[in-house]
């Protein structure tokens, strides 16, 4: 841990809360944080501030400092006395929406220990595009030593394969298979008590939730029937009566698990989100029975999720590895296939995009070219920095200001579809597995392709939002559908392209999602679409 600045003790009253404030300044603009979000903290830390000082307990002094751990940057404000929440919701719904953003580093967390209360608030990380910059250093790297290692005496070439890459490219897919059950089963459980323990999930959650998981399985399907038509894989024979509907009877009946454990070990999606969502259902069930349950699987999930986004960090290292072992085993003209699932995705995609502007501006009557206008500022942030966390702010701004969305369905949907609402990923995964198969051969039946779309669909739902972390989907992925470990390598290529397209494509839908949504719930300004469409 690196303190980078400490205030020391302040009184609680206004004129100190407004210095300490202004401390915090140079700080953030030394950290090149944006003005936008540097606005956002400011505003955050005095709110908390005033709401301290307004409680009712006994509290006559704060300190704020920044510090560094392990990469990232946070401000701590802590304070001593009673025990105090200045985060807490004054309802449900507002409980989970901030619960969701703390999970992303959007939102403070509070934490209190041997008399101190903490609120912790992470900055955003200033140099989030250099995630491209760091994957196009991997790429350029592992052409030049890859092919400049064709000239190495096949025995040496063998040797740095067998005792190097192999055992590096081993470990990275370990961890990731390590983490990626135990998080698929803590996001779906959080997300099934969560949305359970809302009650006052009234029609806007209902419209937001719904939506936003009919996408997921109708975009999967689009997904399908399209794959139908670009690649050519082998049906295997007998797949019609009898044999298709055992094939399908078989599918229901293999994702019921028979142990608690099997499913981690052997990577099988499908009965680790049965567990997830019966275990949710439960805690549902108990209510505040289970309440501390619930808590310790959220800061469970918490913590893997940390684990997660410090391994993905790895991922240009991992990049760069296969890559090298892709070209020395002769692959390397395999990568050049990868053109073809990246434009069958940038079609789906585009036909998907155009039929959400068309049913948007047939209820509003707003012209598709006003409508990417005014999503495509965070579009661009999105697929630039593949994290849907550095978009937040540029399309909050875009979604209210310009946009018309009612804050509050901003406040609670945005947040929600960020973790729920990831079309791009259900394309991604639909293809991928797809086109996968296509490339090892394979024959497949009809419940095979039930299959891909189902796991597709669900998958998209349950990854975390944060850079590479749809690597950790594939390892499950090819388990679930037979696919041979083999194809991990290209698997890794095409999750590379995906990772920033997958980005751009969902925070843009989720932006127009949310135009329709508040069209329907009436809690669109017509004042600002008016001077949008006029615009």
């Amino acid at each position: 841990m690196r303190i980078l600045f400490n205030t020391g003790e302040y009184a609680l009253n206004n004129e100190m809360i407004q210095q300490a404030i202004t401390e915090i300044d140079p700080l953030l603009e030394q950290e090149k944080i944006k003005k936008q979000n540097a606005l956002r903290m400011r505003l955050t830390i005095e709110e908390l501030l005033l709401r301290i000082k307004d409680s009712v307990v006994e509290i006559d002094s704060f300190c704020i400092s920044m510090e560094r751990r392990f990469g990232k940057t946070s401000i701590y404000l802590r304070y001593k006395g009673g025990i105090f929440d200045p985060t807490d919701g004054s309802d449900e719904d507002e409980t989970w929406q901030t619960q969701i953003l703390s999970n992303l580093g959007l939102a403070p967390i509070w934490s209190y220990r041997a008399g101190v209360n903490t609120v912790r608030l992470d900055l955003p990380k200033a140099g989030e595009r250099s995630t491209l910059k760091h994957l196009l250093i991997a790429v350029a790297a592992a052409a030049v030593f890859g092919f400049a290692g064709n000239y190495l005496p096949e025995a040496v070439r063998l040797a740095l394969d067998a005792y190097l890459l192999t055992p590096l490219f081993n470990a990275f897919l370990g961890m990731l298979s390590t983490l990626a059950g135990i998080l698929i089963f803590l996001t779906v459980t959080s997300g099934v008590f969560g949305i359970g323990d809302t009650t006052s999930l009234n029609r806007i959650g209902k419209v937001t939730l719904s939506r936003f998981i009919a996408t997921a399985f109708i975009v999967a399907t689009i997904a399908v029937m399209a794959s139908l038509l670009f690649f050519n894989l082998q049906i295997t024979s007998g797949i019609q009566g009898e044999s298709q509907i055992a094939g399908v009877s078989e599918m229901a009946f293999n994702i019921l698990p028979h142990n608690l454990v099997r499913p981690y070990l052997e990577g099988n999606t499908m009965q680790i989100i049965v567990l997830a969502v019966f275990t949710g259902v439960v805690l549902v069930a108990l209510g505040e029975k289970a309440k501390r349950v619930c808590a310790l699987i959220t800061d469970i999930g918490l913590v893997v999720q940390t684990m997660m986004g410090l391994v993905c960090r790895l991922i240009p290292y991992f990049v760069f590895v296969s890559l090298i072992k892709q070209i020395w085993a002769g692959s390397g003209e395999k990568l050049l296939s990868l053109w073809k699932p990246v434009s069958i995705f940038l079609l789906v995609a585009a036909a998907i995009i155009l039929i959400q502007i068309l049913m948007i501006g047939m209820r509003t009557g707003i012209s598709p070219s006003r409508l990417i206008k005014e999503a495509f500022p965070a579009f661009l942030v999105g697929i630039s920095t593949a994290s849907s966390m550095a978009a937040f702010s540029t399309a909050e701004k875009d979604c209210v200001e310009r946009m018309g969305i009612s804050k509050k369905l901003f406040n609670f949907a945005f947040p929600v579809g960020m973790v729920m609402y990831m079309p791009g990923p259900a394309v991604e995964f639909t293809l991928a597995s797809i086109f996968l198969a296509e490339q090892f051969g394979m024959e497949v039946s009809t419940s095979w392709y039930i299959m891909a779309g189902f796991l597709a669909a669900v998958l998209s739902i349950a990854v975390p939002p944060m850079p590479g972390a749809g690597m950790t989907c594939y390892g499950l992925l090819l388990a679930q559908l037979n696919i041979p470990a083999e194809a991990m390598l290209m698997a890794v290529a095409l999750d590379v392209i995906f990772d920033f397209l997958c980005t751009g494509v969902d925070i843009l839908m989720l932006q127009l999602e949310l135009v329709y949504q508040a069209d329907v719930l009436h809690m669109l300004d017509r004042d600002k679409l008016e001077k949008m469409s006029a615009g």
